[in-house]
């Protein structure tokens, strides 16, 4: 459904689903590991290859 539809929101799948929003919720971010970036869902798995591409490249920038 999410992959179809990456616009779908939480509401709208767990209408279709039958179930609450906060099971929908849980099921879209906790199992199936994804979050909503700017109207769209995505994955959160990232590979060994992708360390860097969280802070624009450069894997030795760190959050303060």
């Amino acid at each position: 459904m999410i992959k179809a539809d990456r616009r779908i929101t939480i509401d709208e799948v767990a209408e279709e689903l039958g179930i609450s929003h906060e099971r929908a919720q849980s099921i879209t971010n906790d199992i199936l590991r994804y979050r909503k970036v700017s109207a769209r869902w995505v994955s959160r798995q990232l590979t060994s290859t992708h360390p860097g591409t969280t802070h624009g490249g450069q894997p030795e920038t760190s959050r303060a």
